[in-house]
């Protein structure tokens, strides 16, 4: 899978080409930036979806849902993500299954509260046909693994799940050795980028826009691959490496073509004897 951010969210027909031709099965979309504009400039849902269908490329994931935990909640929209209807408005119409999640919120938010937060969002996800994975990252109130197992367990009665993103995990806490000790069942999604050896300065930027092309860091992106092969993860790899200097000086199917086989390069790696 391609996210759409990687390739710098190009026009909905160039997105879908560039991910078709670099053999990607599908897209993970940031709803603004791809479907709220796609609509403005006269796509209709159907035509997006015949597209879609034509290409062979399926609208696997939307990115992101954000709840806010606790109080003083200044109300949506959270970071950069859209309104949560949208969000779910986007899934229905290009029928995505899926969505990644963040829980923010002030610090200090207790863990029941982060669960009543995050249970609220599944049943608003549910209703749609959608799926949750929380993503533990820094900044958010789920974040490290450990806390999103506890939400899991929080939550046995809702579909919800773990994304796991390797630029969050490569900057800890969290470790491989922990996900080693968790269940491939519990992980719905995987984020694939590099991170470079030192930390940056402006980690907030260099998260949105300073990730490297898969096999060209720092990351031990082997080693992730192979503890999600050791636990059973069956699902697929959504590359997830924004980089704005690449996208800036790369034409977004050939940029495509580049996170790809790098991407395949790696899984080989992982995968060897």
């Amino acid at each position: 899978m391609l996210t759409s951010s990687s390739i710098g969210c190009p026009s909905f027909p160039i997105m879908v080409s560039a991910a078709a031709r670099a053999g990607f099965a599908g897209l993970s979309l940031w709803p603004p930036e791809t479907y709220a504009v796609a609509r403005s400039v006269g796509f209709t849902p159907e035509r997006l979806r015949t597209l879609l269908d034509d290409a062979g490329v399926v609208a696997y994931e939307v990115d992101a849902l954000v709840a806010w935990a606790g109080a003083n909640d200044p109300g949506e929209p959270y970071l950069r993500a859209a309104p949560r209807a949208f969000v779910l408005e986007t899934a229905g119409a290009l029928g995505a299954h899926q969505a990644n999640a963040i829980v923010v919120g002030e610090r200090g938010t207790s863990a029941r509260e982060v669960a009543d937060a995050v249970d609220a969002l599944c049943e608003d996800a549910e209703r749609a046909g959608v799926r949750v994975a929380v993503e533990f990252a820094r900044g958010s109130l789920v974040r490290t693994l450990a806390d999103a197992r506890a939400l899991l367990d929080a939550l046995a009665h809702r579909d919800l799940g773990i994304t796991v993103d390797a630029w969050q995990l490569h900057w800890g806490p969290s470790t491989l050795g922990e996900l080693g000790a968790a269940r491939g069942s519990e992980v719905y999604s995987v984020q694939l980028d590099d991170a470079p050896a030192d930390r940056p300065d402006d980690f907030g930027r260099a998260t949105y826009e300073g990730r490297l092309v898969p096999g060209t860091g720092a990351a031990d992106l082997v080693g992730l691959l192979r503890t999600l092969d050791a636990i059973g993860y069956a699902g697929p790899l959504t590359v997830e490496a924004i980089n704005a200097d690449l996208i800036a000086s790369c034409d977004p199917v050939e940029l495509a073509q580049v996170l790809a086989d790098a991407t395949r390069a790696v899984r080989a790696e992982a995968r060897a004897s």
